[in-house]
């Protein structure tokens, strides 16, 4: 067992002015009485020790202003330990384990530490001071405008302020505020315009009050001429900010470069295919204007819908066939890509089984067009040496069936149609002949497999049996007899009619020599020249590839022209 201590017998006297004697209550009472600035939850013995201290350090020769001793307490509770009840007992010899030396050490080091404490205090009233003075002058207006009424937060020696502003707030000020009021330079002044107009702004802890900001112009000198001038007002807000970014509207280019890119819309189809989209389109907005849709003259923005009920209408009511629908709807499709409305077509999976649907029902089966052979050109030619029409009209359709057969022609690359334009038709100037009248040359100038119009030159040689070039040399001359010019039309309708030959003309007099001649002329057309021609090439054991270059196409489709 350990030594026993030894307790005094007698019962220690209570002491009212031992600080350690005095209750928690009369020691605030005392801190408050002192004016010193402790922490809210400071234990008993904490404001016993402070209190303590406060005391030693009075009858030394330190200052005495007030002070922050929060760290004082936090050196009190480093230097002292331990805790003492509220009715400690007044110290006896046997109780004091420190010596006096001790005690005399530790209260000089309390006493430095409280002069250290005050120097700093002192130091930094003196930088509140200076970044007063600071924030006094940079509030300070021009020379010519009122004083700004601001309230300026002023401090207390220990470094807490109070202020009050114009409104009598009352809001309390720090060095936070003052550093946040020493940033702001500057303060929102009258625009330009209203110099006669008082800065009466308010600042607060939080910015200027809305209420007082002066008023602030906000329309541009030129924007508000365009306004009473009755001119053009520029686009605002952010979207003006956005298009800084992006290229500038159509409008904003040449009128010559307009142009040419409507030029190049135009190029960019063939003559027969704008014609006919340019009528789907026309036919799109009868439809719309029919449904109370939209006016004939506007363009709507369509969905799905609007599309499946006009192929609907254009097979029931315009009883159109599935190939012209789709070409109607691929003339939709262009026109709304260049008035730069959105692709109608896209996403259109319900549309397709619709225009699947019409093909089924409508049973599509295409009549078979007959070729021309050169057997029954030969029975042709010979008919029209004979009489059908009038002269002049026989030897024309003499030339252009042999032109036709030879060339491996289309019907369209010379007659004229509505879906040709004019320029394009062939021109006597378009036939240059050879020296000794052995073959002639015929310049296309355009073609369906010449998107580019580089034209193209096409040679017929003389034949014992049709002779194509001797009838082309009399057909010529009688016209230039009639008074025809190297650029006048090379077939015409007749003698007395200089206009071109057009394709329905050329067509019915075609039918109605095979007519005549017992065929049905129901399953012939004028494509039938081109047709006969590659069948007899074919059958005379001309090869496939020569074939395909005499007939200019560019795939292997001239399989389906060699019949049978």
């Amino acid at each position: 067992m350990g030594p026993v201590t030894r307790r005094p017998t007698g019962q220690p006297q209570y002491d009212p002015v031992l600080k350690e004697n005095w209750t928690l209550l009369r020691l605030r009472q005392e801190v408050t009485r002192l004016k010193l600035n402790v922490p809210k939850n400071a234990k008993r013995l904490t404001l016993v020790r402070i209190l303590n201290s406060v005391e030693n350090s009075s009858h030394s020769d330190n200052t005495t202003e007030t002070v922050d001793i929060s760290d004082i307490a936090d050196e009190a509770n480093t230097i002292y330990g331990g805790a003492r009840s509220h009715n400690a007992p007044v110290r006896n010899q046997e109780d004091h384990v420190a010596p006096t030396t001790t005690s005399s050490n530790e209260g000089r080091t309390l006493i430095n530490l409280v002069s250290r404490l005050s120097s700093t205090v002192q130091s930094l009233q003196q930088n509140v001071s200076a970044l007063n003075g600071k924030v006094n002058s940079l509030l300070v207006v021009q020379p010519n405008t009122r004083q700004e009424e601001v309230a300026v937060p002023t401090f207390t020696s220990t470094g807490s302020g109070h202020s009050e502003d114009i409104n009598n707030s009352g809001n309390s000020h720090n060095l936070e505020s003052a550093y946040a009021s020493l940033n702001r330079t500057t303060m929102p002044a009258a625009a330009a315009g209203s110099a006669n107009q008082e800065a009466r702004s308010v600042r607060t802890s939080r910015g200027y009050s809305a209420e007082t900001l002066p008023f602030v112009e906000t329309i541009s000198p030129q924007l508000r001429k365009n306004i009473i001038s009755d001119g053009e007002i520029s686009k605002a807000g952010t979207k003006s900010r956005s298009d800084t970014h992006t290229l500038p509207s159509s409008s904003s280019f040449d009128d010559g470069l307009i142009k040419q890119v409507e030029e190049l819309w135009e190029a960019s189809l063939c003559i027969s295919t704008r014609k006919t989209y340019n009528s789907g389109f026309l036919c799109f907005k009868t439809f719309m204007a029919m449904t109370n849709q939209h006016h004939i003259n506007s363009v709507p923005i369509i969905d799905e819908d609007c599309l499946i009920y006009f192929v609907t209408y254009c097979k029931n009511s315009l009883k159109l066939a599935h190939a012209t629908i789709k070409l109607y709807l691929a003339g939709i499709r262009h026109n709304y890509l260049r008035i730069e409305h959105p692709d109608p077509l896209s996403n259109c999976a319900r549309l397709e089984c619709i225009l699947r649907g019409i093909k089924k029902s409508q049973n599509n089966v295409k009549q078979k067009r007959l070729p021309i052979t050169s057997q029954i050109l030969k029975q042709l030619c010979c008919m029209l040496q004979q009489g059908v029409f009038s002269p002049f009209v026989d030897l024309m359709l003499q030339c252009s069936f042999n032109l036709a057969f030879f060339g491996f022609l289309r019907c369209g690359e010379f007659t004229y149609s509505s879906k040709i334009a004019r320029q394009d038709t062939l021109l006597i100037q378009n036939i240059d002949f050879d020296l000794n009248f052995q073959n002639f040359t015929v310049h296309l100038n355009s073609s369906k497999c010449d998107p580019f119009r580089e034209g193209i030159n096409i040679t017929i040689f003389e034949n014992d049996i049709f002779s194509p070039v001797d009838l082309m040399r009399r057909y010529i001359q009688v016209r230039k007899n009639h008074g025809a010019r190297p650029d006048s039309y090379l077939f015409v309708n007749d003698e007395y009619n200089n206009a071109p030959l057009s394709r329905d003309t050329f067509i019915a007099r075609l039918r109605e020599s095979l007519f005549r001649l017992g065929y049905n002329d129901s399953k012939f057309c004028g494509h039938s020249f081109r047709i006969g021609a590659a069948t007899s090439a074919a059958a005379a054991g001309v090869e496939d590839h020569i074939i395909q270059t005499l007939g200019r196409w560019s795939s292997d489709c001239y399989i389906r022209y060699i019949r049978n």
